[in-house]
């Protein structure tokens, strides 16, 4: 059965057809992501994006401790017009006063950090677990418990003393 309403079909036009997908296909192929490598720590993401926008439209931002950054644009001539203004030996890209440098990133979109991996068999890794907190085979749920019950027992059974440790912060903008 039919839908009760049918948007007519387009008329084929064969030339026009045939230029519009030549240039999508072309590309969807070809990298537009670049790195960034030498941001300050105290730069921040909108800066690194407003620096950036002046060579082209941005669709994706990302931006890694450590001072490493990813810029998908949307065209591969301005990724190539900010790699080229990145090399000029007299201006450069300059963010919060310190030059950066602009390459091709290897990927298209960054893989993820290797995770943590078994010393037995480096084959399998995993990206959830983390080595220094095993998991029980009840989870954890059962000694946090334990501990609210029996609070002046002074016992390090309770799988509290484990340090915290914070999650490295990875900051994106998608405008799409």
């Amino acid at each position: 059965s039919f839908p009760k309403r049918r948007r007519p079909l387009p008329n084929p036009q064969p030339n026009a057809a045939i230029a519009d997908d030549q240039p999508e296909n072309s590309s969807a192929k070809t990298p537009t992501t670049v790195i960034v490598i030498g941001i300050s720590p105290d730069c921040s993401i909108l800066d690194l994006k407003s620096r950036f926008e002046i060579y082209g439209c941005i669709s994706r931002t990302r931006m890694d401790p450590g001072g490493v950054a990813y810029i998908t644009f949307r065209s591969k001539d301005s990724a190539e017009s900010a790699i080229a203004a990145s090399l000029d030996p007299s201006f450069g890209i300059g963010l919060d006063s310190q030059r950066v440098q602009v390459m091709w990133a290897n990927d298209p979109v960054p893989q993820w950090r290797e995770g943590v991996r078994n010393k037995d068999s480096p084959s399998s890794s995993s990206k959830l677990l983390k080595a220094e907190v095993p998991l029980s085979r009840h989870g954890k749920g059962n000694r946090l418990g334990s501990a609210i019950v029996n609070p002046k027992n002074n016992n390090s059974d309770s799988g509290l003393d484990v340090p915290f440790k914070g999650r490295e912060i990875v900051a994106y903008d998608d405008i799409l």
